[in-house]
């Protein structure tokens, strides 16, 4: 009885001093995941450029990453036109770019798309894809005086599409 409390006694001993050393990873001492989010925001009729129409996308990450690559879609859905932003790349915790096409492509409903590549910074790892792409909610976008409608709707209910995360872990 005596050699078992004293074999729990000693790999209790161990235990502790390997989890106070930091040698075992414990909840409390855990590097915590990183999240980065891509969000698409609803098109609009510039308040920033008149005459046109635009679309941002942007995306948010805790920390500076090595590499954001973020690239915007404006799309008039029918009858269906792109307009492409070239990418933009940044090396900071966040990167914000929009579309635009002139407001002649309206009266019509409109969504952006966006993609994002990230690289992350040293000492973190991808648990899923680096890359990710979303549509924003589709919006009839009219300018000048057929627009008063649609802005006061656009006004009324900004609602935004749900973002999507791309998440990266501590190697450890």
């Amino acid at each position: 009885m005596n050699s078992w409390r004293a074999q729990l006694s000693a790999a209790l001993l161990v235990a502790l001093v390997l989890t106070v050393s930091g040698v075992v990873a414990t909840p409390a001492n855990a590097a915590p995941a990183l999240k980065c989010e891509l969000r698409v925001d609803n098109p609009h009729g510039s308040h920033h450029v008149k005459g046109t129409i635009n679309v941002t996308a942007e995306v948010t990450c805790p920390m500076a990453m090595s590499s954001i690559t973020l690239r915007t879609e404006l799309e008039r859905v029918s009858p269906l036109f792109v307009w492409p932003s070239d990418p933009k790349v940044g090396v900071g915790p966040k990167v914000k770019q929009n579309a635009a096409s002139p407001c002649t492509a309206g009266p019509a409903n409109f969504r952006g798309w966006a993609r994002v590549t990230i690289v992350p910074p040293p000492g973190y790892v991808l648990t899923g894809s680096g890359t990710q792409a979303k549509y924003g909610y589709t919006k009839p976008i009219a300018c000048g005086l057929s627009s008063a409608r649609v802005e006061h709707d656009y006004l009324m209910n900004k609602e935004t599409p749900e973002p999507v995360y791309i998440t990266f872990e501590k190697v450890t």
